[in-house]
């Protein structure tokens, strides 16, 4: 990962389990910070302290909101999630398909999708930044691969309130490894 606005750069692992667990190491200058949501509880711990704590509630949302696998995507009613078809928008000269995934709370995620290939071409969503201030995030997908038969992004642009952010490079993908859900527990 490459934080640009901060000029800092470090490696980002991301877990999920189905269906509704996710954390993320993040380890740069040194340093490591974990996230994670239990399918409960949302947290944090850095390596400075070591001590695991729970995040504001704002996080929560975004922590729970986006944690679904891909069962979610499969029966997104029994998840509290709508998807509307809001027609075409066209970025950059090319024409996207307009999804929004609304869940039960009202969080909303827009996806546009490539109508060729219908992979998700970029995500939009109201996030909030390190100083908890409520921003619009964009992630812009690329360079897909298959992975197991499964089409996967490696390349992510994160744009904050119009203004690249930061850029993710993804270098594997495993499926089914196994992970305990104690991995996701607050202070694992």
């Amino acid at each position: 990962m490459e934080i640009i606005q901060m000029g800092i750069s470090g490696s980002v692992t991301i877990y999920m389990k189905e269906p509704n667990m996710m954390r993320l190491d993040v380890e740069y200058m040194g340093m490591m910070v974990t996230q994670a949501f239990d399918g409960e509880t949302a947290w944090w711990s850095g390596s400075q302290t070591g001590i695991a704590e729970d995040l504001p509630e704002e996080m929560v949302e975004v922590m729970r909101n986006s944690s679904f696998g891909n069962s979610a995507l499969l029966d997104p009613a029994k998840y509290g999630i709508k998807y509307t078809y809001k027609g075409k928008e066209t970025i950059e000269g090319k024409d996207y398909l307009v999804l929004d995934r609304v869940h039960s709370g009202g969080y909303t995620i827009v996806h546009y999708l490539d109508p060729e290939t219908y992979l998700i071409y970029k995500t939009k969503q109201d996030s909030f930044d390190e100083m908890m201030t409520e921003i619009v995030e964009e992630t812009i997908m690329s360079d897909y691969k298959e992975v197991e038969g499964v089409m996967i992004a490696h390349g992510f642009t994160i744009l904050r309130d119009g203004i690249e952010f930061g850029t993710l490079t993804v270098t594997a993908v495993d499926f089914n490894s196994g992970l305990e859900d104690s991995f996701f527990k607050k202070g694992e």
